[in-house]
């Protein structure tokens, strides 16, 4: 059998990509014999026994076929040297490659200029590079400026990079396919889908009393029930649903919003619930749950909220979880999320072209028409059975490292 070197974070290390890597690594090991690189920092513990594990540092380049998985995280710059000296297959999870290639650059000043000259545009080299200076001074000079810019991630993704040292790509939206072909257009490049695992078909009404007896969130079965999963972070436009929470709950007073998931050290959560005039009628479950706990609640919403501004081109790991379960959700009306059918999610402009009053809209929507909104979510459920499921997904996989 084929062997196969991949390149990832896993469980426990608590990130998206952990998670779908440990679920990718299960189903390829039908194909391949897999070997698995982390950090070294911890032990995974969710991969299968047929699996090899090792620390990035044991690697040698010995396997068959070398697979990374690229998202803009530092967590995963391990892997980064390796990349670059050797090649392989990219799964690319972002657009942006800011954070994930800065601790390279940091201890290669002289690379990462000659990596702006070579690969951003006239604007952002005048941003960087002073003429003025001696070398030295103007590359120390221009990574300070780097590390330090508002607008960073913007000006400065290095992806074109990533990609220069990449054999074969597989990314999971033609936005993103799109994208990389305009930085390398000879790359071959596979769009797979993400892969999902299926959620058990729960009702609504079991799934609330499950949350009123483990977590003590006792909901009348007709309130509202609005939820977002995944991060809380700011560009999640959190504070977009909580306005527009703000707004609806004058006509629905028992209106509620569920947050599942780590909060951001630099989002101002319990402020933002403060200022839209909420606290009440949000409850976050900001510790570790498990993925029967996180379905049961998606199964217990109306409906989620995943919008993403600005975005980095990333496919949403957490909306796929949603449709697996039978729900629908919001996302932002961008290119990003435009691979999806319009029957199966509400699209909510960005910001400044009426985010808020179509936040509320599709509240209303809601409560309007229930059976619709089942029947979205029942779209949503055939989309991830037909097309998502983790065998279809590790055969297309196979296909590609072929």
């Amino acid at each position: 059998m084929t062997s196969l070197a991949f390149f990832s974070t896993f469980s426990p290390k608590r990130m998206g990509i952990s998670d779908y890597s440990d679920d990718l690594v299960a189903a390829l090991s039908a194909h391949f014999e897999v070997v698995c690189y982390h950090d070294g920092s911890y032990e995974p513990d969710r991969l299968p026994s047929n699996v090899e594990v090792r620390p990035h540092t044991a690697f040698t380049s010995r396997e068959d076929r070398t697979l990374f998985q690229v998202g803009n995280s530092i967590e995963l710059s391990f892997a980064i040297p390796h990349l670059v000296e050797h090649g392989g297959a990219v799964t690319l999870h972002d657009a942006c490659q800011f954070d994930v290639t800065y601790p390279y650059f940091r201890d290669r000043h002289g690379r990462f200029a000659l990596e702006v000259l070579r690969s951003h545009p006239r604007a952002a080299r005048r941003t960087l590079l002073k003429p003025s200076l001696r070398p030295k001074r103007m590359i120390e000079h221009a990574f300070r400026t780097y590390e330090a810019h508002p607008d960073k991630r913007e000006l400065f993704p290095f992806t074109r990079f990533i990609l220069r040292h990449v054999d074969r790509l597989v990314v999971h939206s033609e936005f993103l396919r799109d994208y990389a072909q305009g930085l390398r257009r000879s790359l071959p490049i596979d769009v797979i889908p993400l892969g999902v695992s299926e959620a058990p078909d729960e009702s609504r009404t079991s799934a609330r009393a499950f949350l009123a007896e483990r977590y003590g969130l006792t909901l009348d079965d007709a309130a509202p029930l609005f939820l977002s999963f995944g991060a809380i972070q700011p560009h999640k436009r959190i504070d977009a649903v909580l306005e527009a929470l703000g707004r609806f709950r004058d006509e629905h007073p028992d209106a509620h919003y569920l947050l599942v998931g780590p909060r951001d050290p630099s989002y101002d959560l319990d402020a933002a619930i403060a200022r839209a005039g909420v606290t009440g009628h949000v409850t976050v479950f900001d510790s570790y749950l498990s993925m029967d706990d996180v379905n049961r609640c998606i199964a217990a919403c109306d409906l989620a909220f995943n919008l993403r501004w600005p975005s980095l081109g990333s496919t949403s790991s957490t909306l796929y979880k949603i449709f697996a379960n039978g729900r629908t959700a919001a996302v932002t009306a961008s290119e990003s999320f435009a691979g999806y059918p319009d029957d199966m999610v509400f699209r909510i402009p960005p910001p400044d072209a009426g985010e808020v009053d179509a936040c509320v809209a599709a509240m209303h929507d809601v409560v309007a028409d229930r059976e619709a909104l089942a029947s979205m979510g029942r779209r949503a459920r055939r989309f991830i059975e037909e097309t998502c499921t983790w065998a279809r997904v590790a055969e297309r996989y196979a296909r590609a490292l072929a």
